[in-house]
This record gives C-alpha cells, structure tokens and sequence, in this order.
C-alpha cells in the first residue's frame, strides 16, 4: 500500500509540473508617431492646431507600463458666430492585466468633435476638420522565463483584438475613423489588417514561440471629421463626434516539454501496474 501511495505522489508532482509552468511579459521599444490637426472657419475668419503626438509620451515604467494622452482644442470666432473643435488620444500598454502576468495588452483611444456652435447671423459658411490620431504606436513585448522555465522553452501565443468606431454628426458633416495592425515575431511579420468606417470587428489568432522572443505590435487609430461650405443661419447647432478604439490582448502559456508529459505518463503507467498486481494478489 505504501509503494502505490508513492508512486501516486510522483504521478500527481510530475503532472503538477507539467501545470505549473507560466511565462510573463516584459515591454521594451515603445514609440509614438502622428500629428493633431484641426481647423475651422466661419465665413472665411477661424483658428487652427497643429502639433506632434511625440512628445505626449507621458510615463514609462521600464519592462512594466507605457502611458501617453494628448488633447488639443480652440474656439473659432467670426463676429458674434463661434464653434468648438477638439482632438484628444491616449495610448496604455501594460505587462500585464488585473495582476494576470500572462496576458499583456495594448489600448489606444482617439476622438475628434466640433460642438458648442453659437451661429448668430444669416448664411453662415463652415468649413472645418480635425483628426485625432495614434499613428502610430509601435511595442514590442518579450517573453520571459517563469519559475520553471527557461530561455529557448516553447510557448503558445494567443493574441486577440478588437476595434470599435463610433460617430454622431450633422448632415453634411463628412466623418470617418481608421484602426489597423501589424504583428511581428522577432522582426518578421506574422498577421496585419485594418477596419475602416463605424462599428465594430474582433478577431484571434494563435501561434507558437520561444521564451526570449520578442512580439511587437504596431498599431493605428484615427478618428476624424470634416465639413465644407456648410451653410449656417441664427440657432443651428451643427455638430460632429467620432470616437475611435482599437484593443490588442497578448496571452501566452508554456508549452511542456516532451519529458514532462513522458514523465507524467510514466508516474500513471506505474500506479496502475501497482493496482493490478494489488488486485491480483487479493485474488
């Protein structure tokens, strides 16, 4: 009774080592490229903004987080008649989430708005247009070793990915919004795709990497809008809002090593040698 107590012990250590391995992320090669425009007139007398995304790159943890955020507006004003334009975006890339080290993941938001119109005389034309990008933002996430594992151990990669664009406009106020990706395993590229006009779209895909790869995503979001020529008169309200979302999940788990599941099978095989020889020895 002893002997198969034992030999069940080793089965269940050799299958919780196969369970028990886990492999995290680190972050490195973070960087952010676009412009912020937007401008707008009444009848020909308005305001602009114009500026680099780079330098919103607000916080970065090494090997852990990546936070930047941007927003830019102005008030064009002609007489008596104003309106509102703005364009904000913002970018987080985390190792890992809600304390789960295996999955990383990446959030980028952008909106674009012309709001607040206080339109006081006749025939009033708006020309305007705004574009609120990430473009782009490139990272790159490394596979690290666990307890358990090493360097060169296999591992199974599942990336999903998400893309939500939403607009309200006005009548004659053209809007449009723009995500995509690319992923790359160690400099080689391995999926892309892109998601133009409104709704929303998901997708996933898996593939099998080495602890010590590096996987970087390059990611675009854009929401814009624009109007030209469009004819006010006293108490419109034009109006545009396009918000734009792409989202990226990185799952990893480790792959066991043909010993492990030989182990494991072994440690079964020989408690259930052990019960039979039992089984026929109480006969």
């Amino acid at each position: 009774m002893k002997s198969i107590f034992t030999l069940s012990a080793l089965a269940l250590a050799s299958l919780m080592s196969v369970n028990a391995q886990a492999v995290s992320w680190s972050l490195s090669g973070e960087s952010v490229t676009g412009t912020r425009l937007g401008v707008a007139s009444l009848n020909d007398v308005g305001d602009a903004a114009f500026g680099p995304i780079d330098s919103d790159l607000a916080e970065v943890i090494p090997t852990t987080s990546v936070y930047m955020a941007g927003f830019d507006g102005f008030t064009a004003v002609q007489g008596g008649n104003s309106i509102d334009v703005a364009m904000s975006h913002s970018a987080v890339a985390e190792s890992s989430y809600l304390g789960d080290t295996s999955t990383a993941y990446l959030e980028l938001l952008t909106s674009a708005s012309l709001d607040n119109a206080f339109i006081v005389d006749a025939n009033v034309a708006l020309d305007a247009a705004a574009t609120a990008p990430v473009r782009y933002l490139s990272q790159s996430f490394t596979l690290m070793a666990d307890a358990g594992e090493s360097v060169g151990m296999q591992a199974l990669v599942t990336i999903g990915l998400y893309a939500d664009h939403e607009e309200e406009s006005t009548p004659g106020i053209m809007a449009s919004a723009f995500s995509s990706y690319q992923v790359f395993l160690n400099g080689n590229l391995l999926d892309a795709d892109s998601f133009t006009g409104f709704g929303s779209v998901n997708g996933e895909f898996q593939f099998d990497a080495l602890i010590g790869d590096t996987i970087t995503l390059q990611a675009v979001n854009e929401s814009a809008f624009s109007a030209s020529g469009l004819m006010l008169n006293p108490g419109d309200a034009p109006h545009a809002l396009v918000d734009g979302e792409f989202r990226a999940s990185l799952q990893v788990a480790a792959v066991p090593e043909p010993e492990a599941y030989a182990l494991m099978l072994a440690g079964l095989g020989l408690v259930g040698l052990a019960v039979r020889r039992k089984q026929n020895t109480a006969r």
